[in-house]
């Protein structure tokens, strides 16, 4: 498990369609895969 930030600034209100007067408290995103170091050790 790693930490991911993202590269450039987000404001998630823009990303997804919200109903007018949304306040985001928290987000969390989950991204499921395999680092490529990882992918050569199954190899």
């Amino acid at each position: 498990m790693i930490d991911a930030h993202p590269t450039t600034d987000f404001d998630p209100a823009k990303f997804w369609n919200l109903p007018a007067g949304t306040k985001i408290a928290r987000t969390d995103l989950a991204i499921h895969g395999t680092c490529s170091k990882c992918t050569e050790a199954k190899s």
